[in-house]
């Protein structure tokens, strides 16, 4: 997701502490082609993904609520 976003492997290598070889590889090794597969990544950064994911659930959960209940014209 980061690097679709534009940035690097030596801005990610330098945000999580991590030599570029060791970040390239990881991508390489997870992506499958057509998806990623995060089961190949290392523990750390899927939870860090987990929490990442669980934040933007929260802060958009009231938009969802409001949308579920017909309140709001379309989904968030």
């Amino acid at each position: 997701m980061l690097r679709r976003l534009g940035y690097s492997i030596n801005v990610l290598a330098k945000a999580f502490g991590r030599s570029t070889s060791v970040i390239h590889r990881i991508l390489r090794k997870a992506y499958t082609g057509r998806r990623w597969d995060l089961r190949k990544f290392p523990n750390r950064m899927r939870r860090l993904y987990a929490a990442r994911q669980w934040r933007t659930l929260m802060t958009l959960l009231h938009e969802w609520e409001s949308f579920m209940l017909g309140e709001g014209e379309k989904p968030p």
